[in-house]
């Protein structure tokens, strides 16, 4: 049984914003920043909420079960916090290097030239039931990780490189993901973007799933299914 969520439906990104990215706004949603166009492609988007207000492994958990519910080949996108420089032992250990059940079948991770010697790893993994546990201990972490369901995404090695240098700051340095260019690329595709938001300090958190309308109609669907279930 969950821990009393509390599930919230927001019908316009923009004008929900400050509820919707309440912890590091500056750098994961940038409204001030977006473009006209950009800010009309976030008003037709919309973001479906599961608030969990006391501490507990629940908000994991959940995440973890609606995913493996809803989504078909969902990717987990995760990138290293900081650029370090290049050696040869750092190429050949790699990024889930302790995290066997993230190698192998269509998962990648790459080690990204990002100037000044340095590099920068970033991973996309598959998420199964097999690699469920180590795919949402990195998920916890929604300013560097996010999971990304249907869609024309496009080649894997592209898409990790994409969010990395385009959709965040400039490198070497520290990364984080910008939502605001990544929702509006990817969303309109039919992809769905689930992210782990509203840390306060006591332990709450939230999942957030991102997409059309009728993406969160069926997300929605899903949700309502696994509370009831939940209820039993």
């Amino acid at each position: 049984m969950y821990d009393e969520p509390a599930v919230k439906r927001y019908h316009d990104v923009v004008l929900a914003i400050d509820e919707i990215a309440a912890w590091h706004q500056e750098h994961t949603f940038p409204l001030q920043s977006a473009s006209q166009t950009d800010r009309e492609a976030l008003s037709s988007l919309e973001c479906i909420s599961v608030a969990f207000t006391h501490p507990s492994a629940d908000d994991s958990a959940f995440a973890r079960d609606l995913v493996l519910m809803e989504c078909s080949l969902p990717m987990l996108y995760v990138a290293e916090l900081l650029s370090e420089p290049r050696t040869r032992f750092r190429s050949r250990r790699g990024f889930f290097w302790n995290e066997r059940t993230l190698r192998g079948g269509s998962s990648r991770e790459l080690e990204v030239d990002v100037g000044e010697q340095q590099t920068h790893f970033v991973g996309l993994a598959d998420v199964s039931p097999q690699s469920a546990a180590a795919c949402f201990a990195r998920f916890r972490d929604g300013t560097r990780s996010c999971i990304i369901a249907g869609g024309a995404t496009g080649p894997r090695d592209a898409l990790a490189k994409r969010i990395l240098l385009e959709f965040g700051p400039a490198l070497p340095g520290i990364t984080f993901i910008n939502y605001l260019p990544l929702l509006v690329n990817l969303c309109p595709t039919g992809a769905r973007v689930y992210r782990m938001g509203g840390y306060s300090g006591d332990g709450s958190c939230e999942v957030q799933v991102f997409g059309t309308p009728d993406s969160i109609d069926l997300v929605a669907s899903s949700i309502h299914t696994l509370l009831r279930r939940s209820a039993i």
